[in-house]
């Protein structure tokens, strides 16, 4: 809704809402900010820490997203299972499933299993529909220093400009919040996402 926007750029204050027999208090001060930017896209929940957007993003995810509060995910929890005879067998996984387990792995920090993960995408040679869905990815290698998966998986992104420089606002993001990348990982970084951009990594 428009009026949600306008409400937390304005600093908002939990208020009362009404929908049809019953009122429900709304805290504009603890989002979390979803997004589905086309019917071909992932399911993206937004981390203020290293907001990155699609290119499809309507102009209320780019602007909320900042306020998006990612510790409103519960990640140490067992999700409730839907029942079978209503919702029917869980689907087949396909890139989606990886790529939100690989975006839970990461708000935990676990690098490793983001790795895992990766490279189980590879071995099925599973492709997203919107390239900014290959950011978890590279973010991890960057942080690992795995030269090799990064430099191969840029190359899934260099052809898009707003998709590289996306990644490298989550790069530099990453780093101000104190990863350490390598010489070979920054020059990588420099040469093949951020392209000279404004604010480069020293």
């Amino acid at each position: 809704m428009e009026y949600t926007t306008i409400y937390v750029l304005r600093g908002g204050q939990e208020r009362a809402s009404g929908y049809r027999t019953h009122v429900g208090e709304i805290d504009y001060d603890n989002l979390l900010v979803i997004s589905q930017p086309t019917e071909n896209s992932c399911v993206h929940v937004i981390d203020s820490q290293w907001p990155r957007y699609s290119n499809e993003d309507s102009a209320q995810v780019l602007l909320l997203g900042q306020y998006s509060k990612i510790e409103n995910v519960l990640a140490n929890v067992s999700a409730p299972r839907p029942a079978e005879f209503i919702f029917g067998p869980e689907p087949a996984h396909t890139w989606c499933y990886y790529y939100q387990q690989a975006e839970l792995a990461l708000q935990e920090g676990a690098w490793e299993e983001v790795i895992e993960i990766g490279d189980e995408v590879n071995q099925l040679d599973l492709q997203p529909n919107d390239r900014i869905e290959w950011t978890p990815f590279l973010q991890t290698y960057a942080i690992v220093g795995d030269e090799k998966a990064f430099e191969t998986t840029t190359e899934k992104i260099e052809k898009s400009p707003f998709v590289r420089r996306e990644v490298c606002n989550d790069l530099l993001n990453t780093q101000e919040l104190g990863a350490v990348f390598t010489p070979e990982i920054l020059s990588l970084i420099d040469e093949r996402v951020c392209r000279g951009q404004e604010k480069s990594l020293p």
